[in-house]
């Protein structure tokens, strides 16, 4: 008989890179809580060997970061995301939520250091439907009870079937 193989629901963390020198610290901090329960994906800063003002920058940067993050993006079941000021300097994590909410992902957010009233419209519209915790702490929480829910939803089914 074949092998059942329980592949992890994935979540993608999401928040500003580019323009905060403290992108990895709730990164690993998510990591640590949730890597035993959930595949747990963070998008990386790659250096580009390139000036914005060559030829091969744009291609560069879409193929080893946007692309990349589009597909885990993708891939993932929900979308964890940070939501502080750096965030609007660049582009990432603005056009994460909108794939998110174009690809109908659960997405959990905090704002740090932001008020709702900060965020463009756009960007709230996407929102609409996430669940909102106060920080990362609030957020691992979350995942934990989530995944207790799913596995005793699980071992009913289960118990059900037999």
């Amino acid at each position: 008989m074949p092998q059942v193989v329980n592949f992890k629901d994935g979540i993608y963390l999401s928040g500003s890179i580019e323009k905060n020198t403290k992108h990895g610290v709730w990164r690993q901090k998510v990591y640590k809580a949730l890597h035993r329960l959930y595949k747990i994906i963070i998008p990386d800063k790659a250096e580009c060997p390139f000036e914005k003002t060559d030829p091969e920058f744009k291609e560069w940067v879409y193929e080893r970061t946007v692309k990349k993050d589009m597909v885990d993006l993708f891939t993932s079941k929900y979308i964890l995301v940070k939501i502080d000021h750096a965030v609007f300097d660049g582009a990432g994590t603005i056009s994460e939520i909108t794939l998110a909410a174009q690809f109908g992902k659960e997405v959990v957010y905090w704002l740090d250091g932001i008020d709702e009233s900060e965020i463009p419209l756009w960007t709230l519209g996407c929102l609409a439907g996430a669940h909102q915790v106060e920080d990362e702490d609030e957020a691992i929480e979350y995942f934990k009870e989530l995944a207790k829910l799913k596995r005793k939803e699980k071992q009913e089914e289960q118990s059900n079937g037999s």
